[in-house]
């Protein structure tokens, strides 16, 4: 192995499960040496230059004071497709994958307006968007910086999405339905579960898109399925991203709105993470 994913393994070591740390080599010999696996196996150790072995260790460094690898390489996978992430919005995540993965199999028809409320990365309206290309996608978020991050990520996959700055804690309630899909994962966080998390996401990753205070949790959900309520047509049907330990309550307050049939979908982990359900 070349000496600088030695220094990467022995930096890591005791920071990231060795399963973990393997992963991170794998990333790091395709897009840093452009190699695949195969190749970096049967490739001579010396002829890695030190340029890039000096690349390796410096990331190696990062990694270890807790900077996510996704913010360092600029770049993540997300249902197959690459997004660009930096600081400024949410690097998105394996079980917002089964998010949109449920979206597409629910929803086979095409020609649907669907708007996706908090979108980061732009990852769950692009996903969408590259499965339907002919449904009207709007995406809204209460940050520039993540909206800019958005709009270069679906210009990069090549879809269309009107794109929205908003705060939806205070956006007025619509004159008339509009949407067959509404679709958020909002902050969902409790303030206080900050000091049980790893650094590198409290140190690194936007609160804003994070974290709700502790009185409040289902601050966004409330004000969301109040939205939703009158903003979807008849039998159009809203998602959730959920908290593992809010789906009852959120379920109770889907209930009081007269949605019906809320649905907990869990997660390959087996954890409570979404909720869908309709407008009946």
């Amino acid at each position: 192995m070349p000496d600088s994913l030695s220094y990467l393994r022995n930096r890591l070591n005791g920071m990231f499960p060795r399963r973990e740390i393997d992963a991170i080599i794998r990333i790091l010999v395709q897009d840093v040496l452009n190699l695949s696996v195969t190749e970096f196996l049967l490739k001579r150790q010396d002829s890695i230059s030190e340029e890039k072995q000096a690349l390796i260790r410096d990331i190696a460094d990062r990694l270890a004071l807790g900077e996510p690898l996704q913010y360092i390489l600029g770049i993540t996978e997300f249902y197959g497709l690459s997004f660009h992430v930096e600081p400024g919005c949410l690097i998105p995540r394996q079980e917002t994958e089964e998010l949109v993965d449920l979206i597409l199999k629910e929803n086979l028809q095409e020609n649907l307006s669907i708007l996706d409320i908090g979108t980061g990365s732009g990852c769950i309206a692009i996903a969408i968007a590259s499965n339907k290309k002919s449904s009207n996608i709007s995406a809204w978020d209460i940050s520039q910086k993540a909206l800019t991050i958005a709009r270069k990520n679906a210009e990069d996959n090549h879809v269309s999405i009107e794109f929205k700055q908003t705060d939806i804690l205070k956006y007025p309630q619509p004159s008339a339905p509009a949407y067959n899909i509404i679709i958020s994962n909002p902050p969902y966080i409790p303030d206080s579960e900050q000091s049980s998390m790893n650094k590198n996401v409290t140190e690194h990753e936007p609160h804003l898109a994070l974290f709700v205070p502790d009185d409040n949790p289902l601050l966004f959900y409330k004000k969301i399925a109040a939205f939703a309520w009158n903003s979807l047509l008849p039998n159009g049907r809203l998602y959730f991203e959920i908290h593992e330990k809010q789906g009852i309550q959120i379920i109770n307050l889907l209930e009081k709105f007269k949605f019906n049939n809320p649905h907990i979908t869990v997660d390959l982990n087996g954890k409570d993470r979404i909720i869908s359900c309709t407008k009946s």
